[in-house]
């Protein structure tokens, strides 16, 4: 059995309108679109790595309103397993740790997953869906 490697992260949302937005960011690794997450520090709850994790990579602070869920991401000889949430976005920073490493920018959710690539970031992207009815 593969080592299981503890991750958190978020899928930060905001309403403009009658539409729902998501933030996605670019893998420092790869350029991929994925959602801002990272490893749960011993001690740590999952939710407060994920809010951690989308400050640093994603620039954002808010609220988290749903648990998404677990998603598994194979990584190398491990699996990483991520507890994801539902982040409704109250600030958007001009300046964040990892503003130089990585891209940010906002999709309607339901245009989101033709950019995402990763089975398990569609995976969250479909859990927000079908939490607020996109």
């Amino acid at each position: 059995m593969a080592p299981i490697i503890a991750q958190a992260g978020c899928v930060p949302f905001r309403r403009v309108g009658q539409r729902v937005e998501v933030a996605l960011v670019t893998s420092r690794f790869t350029g991929q679109w994925i959602v801002p997450k990272g490893r749960v520090e011993p001690g740590e709850e999952a939710h407060v790595t994920a809010l951690r994790e989308t400050g640093e990579e994603a620039g954002l602070r808010g609220t988290v309103r749903w648990a998404l869920g677990s998603f598994d991401q194979p990584r190398g000889h491990a699996v990483a397993r991520i507890e994801a949430y539902a982040l409704e976005v109250v600030e958007v920073l001009d300046e964040w740790p990892e503003r130089h490493e990585r891209k940010r920018a906002w999709f309607e959710l339901e245009h989101a997953l033709g950019f995402v690539d990763r089975p398990e970031v569609r995976a969250m992207l479909q859990a927000l869906a079908e939490l607020v009815g996109a």
